[in-house]
């Protein structure tokens, strides 16, 4: 599909696409500028994962390590606060396994220093891919906070929807919970993205079985625009990056089309 052409972007031109957008709203998303990107998905999908391990890079093989095995830079115990600059939406700081239970931080911790604790509410997180500096908007999965999607979404420069593939179970409340924002994507300006997380686990679903699952065919009718799906997991940093570098490039051609 050919996605970097300004005459097929597909991208809806909208003028009232940027209102009613958040505090946290970057003023500006020009290449070379902060872009917005706001994650969503199901708890337990992987997002806060995928942002951890883009926002630290794996260690350099020279780098000391300790009797434990832990290295002692580069990575952190999952127990800890992993996002050092990652902010609450309310303005409050965001250190790692507040609020969660002694069991879930044990859990957490038991999966080799990858996973941070999960977000119970929206955080925003600088992160660099390439030369390109974005703020990642990473809301929180949980039931109870599913309905503030639409807020966050609204005004971003493009939206990622994060998959658990190794769980079919669910897969279709995340349909269920994609489609109730459909107006919002409608009127979005950049581009959508479905990351098919957690490839590296034996049975996950590829990336075809997913669009078949969220009806994402059906999705690019009615927003008109297209719903890209790209296999990533949080143990290979590489197919994170080589997700967003696509996004970022996509996203801006989009704005490209906008102003012409």
């Amino acid at each position: 599909m050919p996605l970097l052409s300004c005459c097929v972007c597909g991208f809806p031109s909208s003028s009232k696409r940027h209102q009613n957008q958040g505090a946290w709203r970057t003023p500006t998303n020009e290449y070379g500028k902060k872009l917005q990107i706001v994650f969503i998905g199901l708890d337990g999908s992987g997002k806060t994962s995928l942002l951890y391990a883009l926002r630290h890079p794996p260690p350099r093989p020279d780098q000391p390590q300790q009797a434990d095995g832990a290295l002692r830079a580069g990575r952190h115990s999952a127990s800890a606060g992993d996002f050092s600059d990652a902010v609450w939406i309310e303005g409050n700081s965001h250190r790692g396994a507040k609020g969660q239970s002694a069991q879930a931080a044990s859990e957490l911790a038991e999966l080799g220093n990858i996973a941070p604790p999960p977000n119970l509410k929206t955080v925003t997180i600088p992160l660099r891919v390439g030369g390109t500096e974005l703020i990642a908007v990473d809301t929180a999965g949980c039931r109870a906070e599913r309905d503030s999607w639409r807020s966050s979404v609204t005004g971003a420069d493009a939206v990622v929807l994060v998959i658990d593939s190794s769980d079919a179970l669910r897969l279709p409340v995340a349909r269920h919970e994609l489609w109730k924002l459909e107006g919002v994507l409608r009127d979005m300006p950049g581009p959508f993205l479905v990351l098919a997380n957690k490839q590296d686990i034996r049975g996950a679903m590829n990336t075809d079985s997913v669009r078949d699952m969220l009806q994402l065919n059906e999705l690019e009718s009615v927003i008109g625009g297209s719903c890209a799906t790209k296999p990533c997991t949080a143990v290979d940093r590489s197919t994170i990056e080589a997700a967003i570098d696509w996004l970022i490039t996509v996203t801006v051609t989009a704005s490209s089309c906008k102003d012409k």
